[in-house]
């Protein structure tokens, strides 16, 4: 079946705080999540250039054990952002919240049954409320950040499995991948290095960033000769083989907001409107446990509703 949205839907405002650990980074120590969410409300409202009476349905998703409990995040931000009134939806679909959220809300707003929408991710993965005050806060151990990371996979991933399920996914994948299409563990640790590289070298132009040191400036700083020596060393060992912690996930504190409205009511607002083409969603069970660990059917399913909606194809991607 092919869908299409009856209406153009258009992304006007965008808006995220800084990552890093409500405890320490200073620009959001001390904040509760229902702060944080409304500091990237506030200014995705702000860079479209409209207010909280304005906005028909709020979306707010998160995910963790701790902040999961809180699915009225959107009926604090109504106090705060002047969305009193209007819907309020709470959403957990793990890594794909936020991205949850834009679909429901472009489909409303399609639909006719509203006309703007403010859609907010957030998270805090590594810290949690100290007994009942939300701005007295405490780490989360590495165990039981990963232990409640697994509850968004799989009931089996509710009892500890000996190793954290990321690192050891990522090491399965990458094992699949190179026997697969015949790469060579050298090949493989180039690319991720590159990749790694690319990303910190992003990540340090933007003041937002959780880490904002290239690998070329680590690798000065800890007496390496440049980055690749760094890479193969001590310093960035195998976690999972052939994954090295570089090239990981890391826990980070932190919120995103995104504005969407009819297309024809963007007219005049302050920012470029951008039109949301397409989306795709599609549900699986773990897919690397199969005989082939790189055959993600889930996401070819996404990718050709994505495409199908949006009425283009991958050459057409720039």
């Amino acid at each position: 079946m092919t869908t299409r949205l009856t209406a153009p839907v258009v992304v006007t405002g965008v808006g995220c705080t800084p990552f890093g650990n409500l405890r320490t980074r200073p620009e959001i120590a001390g904040l509760t999540l229902q702060e944080l969410a409304a500091r990237a409300a506030r200014e995705a409202l702000e860079d479209s250039g409209i207010r909280g009476p304005d906005v028909d349905a709020v979306y707010v998703g998160n995910v963790m054990t701790h902040s999961s409990q809180l699915p009225a995040t959107y009926s604090q931000l109504s106090k705060w952002m002047g969305t009193q009134l209007a819907m309020g939806v709470h959403i957990d679909a793990a890594c794909a919240t936020t991205a949850t959220g834009l679909c429901l809300a472009a489909q409303a707003i399609a639909s006719g049954a509203i006309d703007t929408a403010l859609v907010v991710g957030v998270e805090a993965t590594g810290n949690r409320p100290q007994g009942t005050s939300p701005y007295e806060r405490e780490d989360i151990d590495n165990e039981t950040m990963w232990l409640w990371t697994d509850y968004c996979v799989n009931q089996a991933y509710g009892e500890p499995q000996g190793y954290e399920i990321f690192s050891t996914y990522n090491g399965i994948i990458a094992q699949g991948y190179m026997r697969k299409y015949g790469v060579s563990f050298e090949e493989y640790d180039r690319a991720m290095f590159e990749l790694s590289r690319t990303r910190r070298m992003h990540a340090a132009l933007t003041d937002r960033a959780m880490i904002r040191e290239t690998l070329e400036d680590e690798a000065a700083r800890l007496g390496y000769a440049d980055a690749w020596s760094m890479w193969t060393s001590e310093a960035n060992p195998f976690l999972s083989w052939p994954a090295r912690l570089r090239s990981l996930v890391k826990a980070a504190d932190g919120a995103a907001a995104v504005v969407l409205m009819r297309a024809d009511l963007a007219k005049g607002l302050p920012s470029q409107p951008v039109e949301l083409k397409g989306f795709g969603q599609a549900v699986s069970d773990l897919p690397w446990y199969h005989e082939d660990p790189t055959d993600w059917a889930v996401d070819r399913a996404a990718i050709k509703k994505a495409f199908e909606m949006s009425g283009v194809g991958p050459h057409d991607l720039e």
